[in-house]
């Protein structure tokens, strides 16, 4: 059982309480069961030059996301100002 972890890291506050309710239980259905860390983060533009993959890997390991060493998981991470999605 995941407890009270929140899925939805919305950086930028563009999600309503529904929504990041509705996602959180998505993402939470995920983790029950496939046992599978899958988060969603909304952040500002990191810039041309950043590596997005390497900035959601780093992101998941601070807020230690993901299992093992690594913090293997999936990341769906949103940039709304230049319509970048990475997963």
């Amino acid at each position: 059982e995941n407890g009270e972890m929140s899925w939805v890291f919305d950086d930028c506050g563009i999600l309503s309480d529904d929504e990041i309710t509705e996602l959180n239980d998505e993402l939470a259905t995920i983790y029950d069961t496939y046992g599978y860390d899958a988060v969603l983060w909304i952040s500002q533009d990191v810039g041309e030059d950043e590596d997005y993959r390497q900035y959601a890997a780093e992101f998941m390991q601070a807020n230690e996301i993901g299992y093992g060493d690594t913090h293997e998981g999936m990341c769906i991470f949103h940039q709304p100002g230049v319509r970048n999605i990475t997963i």
